[in-house]
């Protein structure tokens, strides 16, 4: 719906889409997903922040920079409420339902979307339509598909299928799975988005030393070197076919490390002090943020303060010009929860792993979604420009989406072991 052009339409649908099948399918959705203490805890933090901050604080009280009504910023809050609403439903369906659900129909669009991409790169047959446009760091036009959303995760889901036992996933279904995550990863090469290129390096890092911590040692001792392969592989056919996307992705991969880099590259997007606009509203409105600024959300064409602001690149500094120290405060408390999710589940996973090893056919989808989601988050982690993200003026519903599948699969994987070992 996004690629098709119907980015204000999307996010609001799928929320009336996802309650609409989950109170179909249980009487009391809230409360049964709110016996999760932790998903309670950090769902509870999400909605005091939103309310007592977005809206009386951000909204409300911080109208210096912004000449729209209150009923107007009440408009304009649709995004953000169909957005932190998410998690509720995907929780339930990922928890009480089928993890393998998600797992079977993201891996069959990731494959027709990946098809219908490369038909238009290599054939011009136009099914979807992305955007061919070169930055000027490279003299090649990028190729990018709109609205990434959630295929995003492919790349954090190759990573996990290269490392988990061969004894959790069928090989049959672990080859069409690892084939429709190379599609995505071949997306991104033709995008040629050098933060892409630093996200894979960091994932397969953390994805090494968390796996082994769970598994004891006993991943695939070879996974680095199928890695490796599979990308030395892609690089050559990409070489014979498309020679000036290889220069380009090297040209790149230079730029990330040349610290002479000037404004809009991407070493200017690692620094706290890149964007002098946004670090300036920073400075003047330290505490408690902006307010509104409708050129945060909005695309230059539309936007009118004059402030040359740019929300989706530099997210941590457009939040906390946005929301100031005591807004970005109020929010801390939830990463904390998502993050001792992640931990403790990664240890509950390593103290039951005898029962998980010999019930792969039950155990497979909710720890593959697990593992996935959890390296993109703890990948978050690291990459500080994104902090924030979660309330940033950037597209991040799939962060909220994240958060509902990893908590979802989480209680799964506690539900089935407590089956399993009573």
């Amino acid at each position: 719906m996004r690629e098709l052009g119907y980015t204000r339409f999307a996010p609001t649908f799928l929320l009336i889409v996802c309650y609409f099948c989950l109170f179909a399918v249980t009487s009391n959705p809230i409360r049964v997903c709110f016996k999760d203490a932790l998903f309670k805890k950090a769902s509870k933090i999400v909605l005091f922040w939103f309310i007592f901050y977005y809206i009386f604080i951000f909204l409300f009280l911080n109208s210096s920079y912004s000449n729209l009504t209150f009923v107007t910023h009440l408009i304009k809050t649709r995004l953000v409420i169909s957005t932190i609403l998410l998690p509720i439903p995907i929780y339930y369906f990922s928890a009480y339902r089928s993890s393998k659900l998600f797992i079977e129909v993201f891996i069959k669009l990731s494959i027709l979307i990946s098809i219908l991409f490369l038909l238009n790169v290599f054939t011009g047959v136009e099914l979807i339509f992305p955007d061919k446009s070169s930055r000027g760091y490279i003299d090649t036009d990028r190729i990018m598909l709109g609205a990434f959303g959630i295929l995003e995760f492919g790349l954090y889901l190759l990573i996990a299928l290269l490392m988990i036992p061969k004894s959790l996933l069928a090989v049959n279904k672990k080859k069409v799975y690892l084939i429709a995550c190379l599609g995505i990863y071949l997306i991104y090469i033709f995008s040629l988005t050098r933060r892409y290129f630093v996200y894979v390096i960091f994932a397969a890092a953390i994805g090494h030393f968390t796996v082994n911590y769970v598994y004891r040692n006993r991943i695939i001792t070879n996974y680095k070197s199928k890695f490796i392969a599979i990308l030395f592989v892609l690089f050559f056919a990409l070489s014979v076919v498309k020679p000036s996307y290889v220069e380009g992705v090297f040209v790149g991969l230079s730029g990330i490390f040349n610290l002479e880099d000037s404004y809009g590259t991407t070493s200017a997007r690692l620094s706290l002090t890149a964007h002098s606009p946004t670090i300036n509203l920073f400075l003047d409105n330290i505490f408690f943020g902006t307010g509104y600024i409708n050129e945060w959300y909005s695309s230059a064409e539309e936007a009118y303060s004059g402030f040359d602001l740019e929300g989706a690149d530099y997210v941590f500094l457009s939040s906390a010009a946005m929301f100031g120290v005591i807004g970005l405060l109020l929010f801390v408390p939830f990463y904390f929860f998502l993050y001792r999710l992640i931990f403790t589940t990664m240890k509950y996973i390593r103290n039951h792993l005898k029962v998980i090893l010999t019930q792969p056919q039950v155990f497979a989808h909710p720890v593959i979604v697990f593992f996935t989601i959890s390296l993109f988050l703890l990948r978050h982690l690291f990459t500080y420009p994104d902090w924030f993200a979660f309330i940033g003026p950037s597209a991040y519903q799939k962060y909220y989406i994240a958060i509902g599948l990893m908590f979802g699969s989480a209680a799964r994987i506690r539900l089935l072991i407590t089956n399993y070992t009573k």
